[in-house]
């Protein structure tokens, strides 16, 4: 009792715990930094990506258009999707999305308005849905007591170290290997942290069951 007691009044301690101790949200905690330093490099660099492409602000204006309606639907379903695949299902489609615009956006060329419709129509896929997975995830997994600790930790990873990564690795990225080729790389990257959290719960999970059944 003077133990908990002592954890309670001592916020550090409390945040020790909470990351030494709570695995899932450790895993949360860092696909949310591979997500924030995504959704802050596409938003810093991609605009103008597609500037030098050729396209025009009024263009771009016009794209967003789609990603409203998309975002409209994605949030009347994202409850039902949540619950029925679970949270690692949704940040692997946030990470699936951001590698397929990437890739898009490397191919894309000139009045190609239907690509750019395209793949902007799967930007709500992005950062709209990081944050509703987020209050997913903090209902279902986050004990009342440790909301506060999660939302800072997630806050300060989320907004502030990625955020502030993703622009200057991007930009560090893109000055000395082209924006192409950093397109191109941080898309796959997406792509295999997509493939490793969906797949890798799934497995260990089915080794538990054998485990069992032995």
């Amino acid at each position: 009792m003077e133990d908990a007691s002592n954890a309670s009044e001592n916020p550090r301690r409390r945040y020790w715990n909470f990351l030494t101790e709570e695995k899932t949200s450790q895993t949360f905690l860092l696909l949310s930094l591979i997500l924030g330093a995504t959704w802050s490099f596409t938003e810093t660099f991609i605009f103008i990506h597609l500037e030098t492409v050729g396209f025009t602000r009024q263009d771009l204006g016009q794209s967003l258009v789609f990603s409203t309606f998309i975002g409209i639907l994605m949030s009347i379903c994202s409850s039902r999707f949540l619950t029925k695949f679970g949270w690692q299902a949704g940040i692997s489609l946030a990470l699936v999305s951001y590698s397929l615009r990437l890739i898009g956006y490397t191919w894309i060329g000139q009045n190609n308005y239907t690509l750019l419709a395209l793949l902007e129509s799967l930007k709500p896929l992005g950062n709209p849905l990081m944050m509703l997975t987020t209050g997913f995830f903090m209902q279902h997994f986050i004990q009342i007591q440790d909301i506060a600790i999660f939302q800072s930790l997630f806050g300060s990873a989320y907004f502030g170290l990625a955020k502030g990564m993703g622009s200057i690795a991007g930009g560090l990225a893109i000055g000395y290997c082209g924006s192409f080729t950093t397109f191109q790389v941080l898309a796959l990257l997406c792509f295999a942290a997509a493939c490793l959290n969906f797949i890798a719960p799934r497995l260990s999970d089915k080794k538990k069951e054998k485990l069992q059944q032995l």
